[in-house]
């Protein structure tokens, strides 16, 4: 086996399944995998019981698109989510960026895309808290 072969192998075998948050969005962006964004956040601060992620998605013209279906509650500590989205969630197909803010005000960031092959055909998808 080539080494390059090898090199590409242990790659792929040790990328995180889950995107990485980042103080500045860089040029990067995460791929979806059937339309679901998977990360972690960090909860630094102390939440009161029940509180929720405060996040929003922008698309590439800064429009807030964030679907209002989503509110995952958020913990101390780490905090693993998958957000799946569908056609039915009108976020556009290309790169677009999550916003996640402490209660601190502090932002972290990550660019993902989404690609619809499907038209809506009701609702779906959802985001789960792992």
């Amino acid at each position: 086996m080539k080494l390059s072969t090898l090199f590409l192998i242990l790659t792929v075998l040790y990328l995180p399944p889950h995107g990485e948050l980042k103080k500045k969005p860089d040029s990067g962006y995460y791929v979806t995998t059937n339309n679901i964004l998977q990360f972690t956040y960090y909860q630094e601060y102390s939440t009161p019981s029940g509180a929720l992620l405060n996040f929003k998605i922008y698309n590439n013209r800064h429009e807030d698109v964030t679907p209002a279906r989503f509110s995952p509650q958020v913990h101390v500590g780490p905090n693993r989510y998958s957000l799946a989205f569908t056609a039915c969630d009108n976020m556009p197909t290309g790169i677009n960026l999550l916003e996640v803010a402490n209660n601190k005000g502090e932002k972290l960031y990550l660019r993902f895309s989404v690609s619809f092959s499907e038209a809506c055909e009701g609702p779906g998808g959802g985001m789960t808290e792992e």
